[in-house]
């Protein structure tokens, strides 16, 4: 009998001695990983579907804590400056969404006057031929039926259309009432659409002035000809 209570107190202390490495163990491991994974970061991540330009409420947000080294540079890490700068997202957020800064804008800077923001998304219709960020200039060509049951002609809908947001595969365009309009009708009715960078201002100017530099080049040469043709021909 004695020596059964032995042996079970021998194996009490044994698992528990076992218990408490297991638990040292685990507490390393875990102290380890945390070590590798470096500083985290707050994220916030949408409980439900948020229309464009719906105000964003902290209570519409989960907070996870995320490694910094994981994250991209446009997450949202600190609520309040959307809240102090009354940010809105310019493109829909779908639940389990990340906030991301390259989506937001001021409320107030949205339209202006007679002026419109229009999402274009890419799709099996849609494609783009470059990847855009705010501020680019876009053309904007569409195939489509200029007369029903003929063959669908090309043709530039838009030129120099300012990009205003951008989100993965969706870019926001600003545009007027009535361009709004076509570009509107011409994503539900065309046969497909494509959206070209355009160049810059600077890019313009550039080339503007090589332009003029090869006109007044052209002209100096032109002049030199006639010049020297007439020094022939007073010569012969």
């Amino acid at each position: 009998m004695q020596d059964a209570k032995r042996r079970a107190i021998i194996f009490t202390v044994i698992s528990i001695a076992l218990a408490t490495l297991a638990g040292i163990l685990f507490l390393q491991k875990v102290s380890a990983v945390d070590a590798k994974l470096g500083e985290l970061a707050t994220v916030y991540v949408a409980k439900k579907n948020i229309l464009s330009r719906q105000p964003l409420r902290k209570e519409d947000f989960e907070v996870k804590e995320v490694p910094v080294q994981f994250l991209s540079k446009n997450v949202v890490t600190d609520f309040s400056i959307i809240e102090k700068e009354n940010l809105v997202s310019v493109v829909p957020l779908q639940e389990g969404d990340l906030l991301s800064s390259n989506t937001l804008k001021r409320a107030h800077e949205l339209t202006s006057g007679d002026k419109r923001m229009v999402l274009i998304p890419q799709s099996q219709k849609i494609q783009f031929d470059d990847r855009f960020s705010e501020q680019d200039r876009v053309d904007i060509v569409v195939s489509y039926e200029k007369v029903e049951g003929k063959q669908p002609v090309t043709e530039y809908l838009l030129t120099d259309v300012p990009v205003v947001a951008t989100a993965k595969d969706v870019i926001g365009v600003e545009l007027s009432k009535e361009d709004a309009r076509k570009l509107i009708h011409m994503e539900n009715f065309a046969v497909s659409i494509r959206v070209l960078k355009a160049p810059q201002e600077a890019n313009k100017s550039s080339d503007e002035g090589k332009g003029s530099t090869n006109k007044n080049s052209n002209s100096v040469k032109t002049s030199k000809t006639t010049t020297s043709n007439a020094s022939n021909k007073n010569n012969d």
